[in-house]
């Protein structure tokens, strides 16, 4: 009964000290910021162009987190004319990390923004995305939010 007794609080120590920790890492996590660092032509053809997209991110923290899945789509004028996609990506404490890939805007969904970039040779994308970060066994979603400038 005694030992019972004393376990009890030892216990209860253990589970607080657990849940601020996990709790440290999840706000953590909250602060990785996801960055377009470059988005390119890579290549172009009769009804569509491929965009070489580079997202980059950064963990203050120093807590060890993999992106399970990165999922973002590129928007010109409120209209959307892609999706983009980066799988597993290990980000170590105190890092940058930047990753590419390739996607393809077909010229049919660009409109008016394929006049623009006929015209004046350069378009104004929108990208916006999710990260989900794995926590020990939680996911944690990071959004993120960018406006970029391609030129031909």
């Amino acid at each position: 009964m005694r030992n019972s007794l004393i376990l009890i609080p030892i216990i209860l120590l253990i589970l607080i000290a657990s849940a601020l920790y996990l709790n440290d890492m999840i706000s953590s996590a909250k602060r990785i910021s996801v960055n377009v660092e470059r988005m390119e032509i890579a290549g172009a053809s009769f009804e569509k162009v491929t965009i070489n997209v580079t997202l980059c991110m950064e963990n203050p923290s120093s807590y060890y987190y993999s992106a399970e899945e990165i999922r973002y789509g590129i928007y010109v004028e409120d209209a959307k004319v892609g999706n983009g996609s980066l799988n597993k990506i290990a980000i170590p404490p105190k890092s940058r990390v930047c990753e590419s890939g390739l996607m393809d805007l077909y010229y049919s969904g660009l409109g008016k923004a394929l006049a623009n970039l006929l015209s004046e040779g350069k378009v104004d994308l929108n990208v916006n995305g999710t990260m989900k970060v794995n926590v020990i066994f939680i996911p944690v979603e990071v959004k993120f939010s960018e406006r970029k400038t391609i030129k031909l």
